[in-house]
């Protein structure tokens, strides 16, 4: 048996496992174990402790959180077979199981090239043996990244695998919500150099698409970046995706299913940029929205799109536009890079989410001597096109909460400690600023005005972050630092009445992860 419940059950769910022993049989194998959950107090603070403890039981460091037909959904297990679902007050949780599905033809690209069965029940784990149901459908072996969305007008929940050898070319989507979901294959191969992709760095929705960025390692063409912009029918198993193809062509929206969108060719983000990404590996850290238009950001710098639809930047370099910011705090640090391609996580990223709050922009960076806060005031630069009063240009950023000792180019609440900045959302009517600390814990502090210096800020007990000795909420580490030293990406879901800020935590590899939540 695994988990006692008088550890776990203060403050939220917890989680016993019993599993077969000598003499003893629950059933057969892989049916051999059972999981029961039980709940302690109603958790509404991050001080109240953990809403979930090892959500699966299973010790697994790192878990992906999203919201998808109004439940919370957190995934996968260690083994890749089960996701979490629960009602956004925390409670009803659910087992949640996996059918993935096979994609056996060679319409428009490849074929999934796991030899076994045709229903997976997995999307694969780091060391499964491939040719085996263990393994994904195309012998993914790694961490899974969730997303949801709208394509073709309703709502998906999205998964993407890793392929630790290279040759990533599907991502699955399902609009189940029961116990089990039912994964439909999109075969990406067309528009992939398939040889280097490996795993998802980003994953968002936008204007009836899904976006989806890919680290690569070496090469010209790093990163990856695909448009898909149709989902899979309803009565089909999945979809065999026309694209624009690694060798160029032209993003047609009437013929094509998904579309490369040349990121490599992008200013600071691609390798094959003017100016070029020098980075040995280089991802998309995130994509994000504001006025209808896609940002997204990398280790090179920022970049949007001037249309709702862009196509690529090849054909169509003036469906994008280079924002990175030109200020000389910005210009006096550099942003800091990874060589991982696979099992990414907030703290591997040059730029945390991008988030819009009081009608600013706002993001983090992390550089090699620390983390900025930066807000973008679109009215600051307003013209020649494409600039414009309300968009974000190179000129419209401004450092947030920079530090009144130490180094004054860096926004770490006069903490050298707050080494990434990690967790930056919007819940209901307060903005999140939260930072990775590997000596005190994870601290996390809030405002509810659109925030230009670290006095628009509070933490524990409402102290103002200006304030030496304010911790962050709920205590710095949550009260238990040596546990709680980096963020998960959080998900913030709800309404304009109540929102519901969920933040997974743990101390790295080995420790289990942790979900804590704010109700605002």
């Amino acid at each position: 048996m695994r988990g006692s419940p008088e550890a776990f059950q203060r403050g939220g769910q917890y989680t016993v496992v019993a599993s077969n022993g000598v003499g003893g049989r629950l059933g057969a194998s892989p049916l051999d174990r059972a999981t029961f959950t039980g709940f302690g107090p109603l958790v509404s603070r991050f001080q109240d402790g953990p809403v979930q403890v090892d959500p699966f039981a299973d010790g697994v460091a790192s878990t992906s959180v999203v919201s998808y037909r109004g439940r919370l959904y957190l995934g996968t297990d260690a083994q890749g077979t089960r996701a979490v679902g629960m009602d956004l007050d925390g409670l009803r949780p659910d087992d949640l199981d996996f059918r993935f599905r096979k994609d056996t033809q060679k319409l428009a690209g490849s074929s999934s090239s796991n030899t076994a069965g045709s229903l997976f029940p997995s999307i694969g784990f780091a060391g499964c043996q491939a040719n085996m149901f263990q393994c994904g459908p195309d012998n993914e072996d790694g961490r899974a990244l969730f997303a949801s969305g709208s394509l073709d007008g309703s709502e998906w929940l999205m998964i993407g695998g890793t392929r630790s050898s290279g040759g990533l070319d599907y991502v699955y989507l399902s609009r189940d919500d029961d116990a089990t979901l039912d994964m439909k294959y999109v075969d990406l191969s067309q528009a992939l150099d398939s040889t280097s992709v490996r795993s998802f760095s980003a994953m968002g929705f936008l204007e009836g698409r899904a976006y989806l960025g890919m680290p690569s390692r070496d090469g010209s063409r790093r990163p990856e970046l695909l448009a898909l912009l149709r989902a899979p029918a309803a009565n089909v198993r999945g979809l065999e995706a026309r694209g624009n193809g690694i060798k160029g062509g032209a993003c047609n929206p009437s013929a094509h299913d998904v579309c490369n969108l040349s990121a490599h060719r992008m200013p600071g983000i691609g390798a094959a940029g003017s100016p070029a990404n020098p980075a040995r590996t280089v991802g998309i850290d995130f994509v994000g929205e504001l006025n209808g238009r896609l940002y997204l950001g990398n280790n090179g710098g920022l970049v949007r799109a001037t249309v709702s639809q862009p196509l690529d930047y090849e054909s169509s370099p003036s469906h994008w536009v280079s924002i990175t910011p030109s200020a000389p705090e910005y210009l006096a640090r550099e942003s800091i890079t990874t060589d991982k391609t696979v099992d990414l996580e907030p703290s591997d990223r040059a730029w945390s989410r991008m988030v819009v709050f009081e009608g600013h922009v706002y993001l983090g960076r992390n550089t090699t001597e620390g983390p900025q806060l930066w807000r973008c005031e679109p009215v600051r630069v307003s013209g020649p096109a494409p600039a414009t009063a309300e968009d974000c240009d190179a000129g419209d950023w401004v450092l947030v909460a920079a530090n009144g000792q130490g180094d004054a180019r860096l926004s770490q609440f006069d903490n050298p400690n707050n080494t990434r900045l990690t967790l930056l959302t919007v819940n209901r009517g307060h903005l999140y600023v939260g930072f990775d600390n590997a000596v005190e814990g994870v601290v996390v502090y809030r405002s509810a005005v659109a925030p230009s210096s670290r006095s628009d800020f509070t933490g524990q007990g409402g102290c103002s972050a200006a304030m030496a000795g304010c911790a962050g909420l709920g205590g710095n580490g949550f009260g238990q630092p040596w546990l709680h030293t980096r963020f998960g990406d959080a998900t913030s879901v709800g309404s304009e009445e109540q929102g519901v800020l969920y933040v997974p935590v743990s101390g790295g590899p080995g420790t289990p992860v942790r979900l804590y939540r704010q109700r605002d």
